[in-house]
């Protein structure tokens, strides 16, 4: 994954819009272009993250379900003459 780091603070933003236009009963929001790009930008990162996490369970779910057991009695020797 990239190194670039999620703004929790313009996701933040974004739902203050949002619930701020919801209250007061408005058809529509609206941002700047670059803000609107940010806010894309910061929701990629985020569904990177989340399936980053989720292939990391999975392949530890797969490893965990390929357990191989090897159970050794030691034998014994017999004298056939």
């Amino acid at each position: 994954m990239s190194t670039d780091r999620i703004s929790v603070a313009i996701l933040e933003e974004f739902v203050k819009k949002v619930r701020s236009a919801s209250r007061s009963n408005q058809k529509m929001i609206s941002m700047p272009i670059y803000e609107a790009e940010t806010l894309v930008h910061n929701l990629n990162l985020v569904t990177l993250k989340l399936l980053e996490r989720y292939q990391t369970l999975e392949v530890k779910q797969s490893v965990q379900e390929d357990v191989i057991v090897v159970a050794m009695d030691g034998g014994s020797f017999e004298d056939k003459r």
